[in-house]
């Protein structure tokens, strides 16, 4: 077997060296050459706890500004004069994923060069500053300039991918990236419980906040101040204990880690950073990104219509549930889903590989697609109607155990399914040419994904309600699900041609192409 400290391509062209350790590289050998997935899967490097606990903190803080607003946002914007809130809610939503459209690549990119940490924190304390200012907001301009603020300063899912990137290796990168998505699960449901119970202060604990006249003149305020607080408590820790992930290596090395990081052992860095346009050239990162689209749309979209779907009037192209039957399907996705990212994806991705489950949750999702017209088929049986039509009356009976409990067959789907963004995350990083343009290509992705996310959901709710609105009644109350199907589909398409990480090969012709 060769020693670790080089790879030599097939004409004997130095490709790339590996990680060493100490002075016995001579002796040092590959123990894990010739050994399959599955035994590599027991060799899992340790994840250096505290460096990943605090940036799983930051990740928590996050949503605690973005998502701290949702509860009384409607009521806020009544408050301000705007008698129809439901176009302005979802102006709001917008103008924050416009704005991250903007600044998730220049931000990612400025991580390259200044480092992860200090972006981490220009992110975070930029977030608090204004959520906190959004709870002065009187009118509805003010809103949503302090919204389109935020979202400006809202690009640190690139960088945490990035760092994480940095700490890990092939091993243990699953269970890191899980971490991840699993602290934006907690910070997303702590926000709204966070906004509606300290929302209008003065009202509801008129004994601690009745005195106060700021609470009363700003009775969204508090709720800002705590999402804030808690953000900024998640930079203030960062700042204290987080290691400069660029400099920092969980893994002994002699090398420079500018040249070196665990995931990245195939791509010597060469010290040029490239454009956007120099990024999108790249073969194997266009491939991520075009099937990251994919991702992106068809995720949004079952989430914007899952909802919309659950609470539609069976006759009007839904299933009629209560509300109190709709908080407790959400409340099985988010259980399955953190039971699903802490437990099952880290095992899963170890022996099965990164690139089979992405490709199995595409099919998941083409098979969550299918479901939505599926089980309305069912409600309909269930509520005693022959066949599907569209109606202005509703029906009074409600959906019973068989659509319930297909409703929780997709819930779990769903879940399942969710793995997707984990996987997208190890293979946006694992396509990045070199260590110095890790946070310009994660940057790149999500600022392609910001857009992305900030159409589908539109697109897919308006096709819902012409479907099933009677005038129009496109495809016999199908067109929706007939345009998903084709996202789906499009999405499963698009990861066969995706790779993991890049080969010997790519990178000898990428240092030949740098040398040119």
């Amino acid at each position: 077997m060769r020693p670790l400290s080089t790879i030599y391509s097939d004409d004997g062209i130095e490709a790339t060296p590996l990680l060493l350790d100490g002075d016995d590289n001579e002796d040092t050998v590959d123990d894990t050459e010739g050994q399959t997935p599955l035994e590599r899967s027991y060799n899992t490097t340790p994840l250096p706890k505290m460096q990943i606990f605090l940036l799983c903190w930051m990740r928590v803080s996050e949503p605690l500004s973005f998502n701290v607003i949702y509860p009384f946002i409607n009521e806020m914007l009544v408050s301000v004069g705007i008698t129809n809130p439901g176009y302005s809610s979802g102006l709001i939503d917008g103008v924050f994923a416009f704005a991250q459209l903007w600044t998730a690549y220049y931000f990612g990119s400025l991580s390259d060069r200044i480092g992860r940490k200090p972006v981490l924190l220009i992110g975070l304390s930029g977030a608090a500053i204004f959520t906190g200012l959004f709870g002065f907001s009187t009118s509805l301009a003010m809103i949503l300039f302090f919204r389109m603020l935020v979202g400006a300063f809202g690009g640190n899912s690139a960088i945490l991918k990035s760092a994480i990137a940095e700490l890990t290796d092939e091993t243990n990168q699953g269970r890191a990236f899980s971490l991840i998505i699993l602290s934006w699960s907690i910070g997303g449901a702590i926000a709204p419980l966070m906004g509606g119970f300290l929302a209008r202060p003065a009202e509801r604990f008129p004994a601690i906040f009745g005195t106060f006249p700021l609470f009363i003149k700003f009775p969204y305020l508090l709720a800002c101040m705590a999402g804030a607080g808690t953000t900024l408590l998640g930079a203030f820790a960062g700042y204290l204990f987080l290691n400069e992930p660029r400099t920092t290596s969980a893994y002994p090395t002699n090398l420079d880690h500018e040249n070196t990081s665990p995931l990245f052992q195939g791509a010597p860095d060469t010290s040029q950073h490239l454009s956007a346009k120099e990024i999108m050239q790249d073969m194997i990162i266009r491939r991520v990104i075009t099937s990251y689209i994919f991702m992106a749309a068809i995720t949004a979209s079952v989430n914007a219509l899952f909802v919309l779907w659950l609470f539609t009037p069976v006759t009007k192209g839904g299933i009629g549930f209560t509300t109190a039957e709709i908080g407790l399907a959400l409340s099985w996705l988010g259980i399955s889903g953190t039971f699903v990212n802490l437990i099952v994806f880290p095992p899963f991705q170890r022996k099965m590989g990164t690139i089979t489950i992405y490709r199995a949750c595409f099919v998941m999702q083409t098979i969550i697609v299918m479901l939505f017209p599926t089980i309305r088929l069912i409600a309909l049986a269930e509520c005693g109607i022959s066949e599907p039509r569209i109606a202005d009356e509703v029906v009074p009976s409600s959906p019973g155990m068989v659509t319930k409990a297909t409703v929780g067959l997709m819930v779990l789907l769903k879940s399942f399914g969710g793995m997707i963004f984990a996987c997208n995350m190890i293979l946006v990083n694992s396509a990045s040419p070199s260590r110095s343009n890790l946070g310009a290509v994660n940057g790149l992705a999500l600022t392609i994904a910001s857009l992305i996310r900030a159409c589908a959901p539109t697109i897919a709710t308006i096709f819902f309600a012409l479907s099933n609105d009677p005038k129009y009644h496109l495809l016999d109350g199908q067109f929706t699900w007939i345009y998903m199907l084709g996202l789906a589909v499009g999405g499963v398409l698009t990861s066969l041609r995706v790779q993991e990480g890049r080969s010997r090969s790519d990178v000898v012709h990428r240092r030949r192409s740098s040398s040119l």
